[in-house]
């Protein structure tokens, strides 16, 4: 073997090393790239379950100051029930978000029942708020019984 030939064979072995190199480089950067979307849509999701806590605390101290206060109270009130709704869209977006994140149909079966816990998250605060809404109603009708029972109820 010349060493032109030599040289040649070793420039060859060196450029496939080096695209062997590039490619494991360019698969890790996708790999990573994905993983951090996957983990930035955890940390959306946790923070909007984090800010719909504080928002449920508000709207259970605005349904108490109301029902202790009475109805001078109730456009705090209304305004806590605005923003609890708006964070229950914002979490069924970035859950969505999240979703979008996912690899395959497998990854997405095993998030389902985090998005059927955001569901039922939601139902129940809309059968507290039915449930405010009809105390609310009787004590505006006189019936202070009533409204006691039905919040009881509830």
């Amino acid at each position: 073997m010349t060493v032109r030939r030599r040289i040649l064979v070793f420039q060859l072995v060196t450029l496939g090393c080096f695209a062997v190199v590039v490619g494991a480089m360019l698969i890790t950067l996708r790999l990573t790239g994905d993983f951090v979307r996957r983990v930035d849509g955890v940390h959306s999701r946790f923070e909007a379950i984090s800010d719909l806590d504080s928002l449920g605390n508000n709207y259970a101290e605005q349904l108490a100051e109301v029902l202790l206060l009475g109805p001078e109270q109730m456009p705090d009130f209304e305004l806590a029930q605005r923003e609890i709704e708006a964070g229950f869209r914002r979490l069924t977006e970035v859950t969505r978000k999240e979703f979008a994140t996912l690899g395959g149909l497998g990854e997405v079966q095993q998030e389902l029942p985090e998005a059927e816990l955001s569901a039922r998250l939601h139902e129940f605060y809309r059968a507290i708020d039915r449930a405010a809404a009809r105390v609310f109603k009787a004590q505006a009708e006189g019936q202070q019984d009533r409204a006691v029972d039905i919040f009881r109820r509830s």
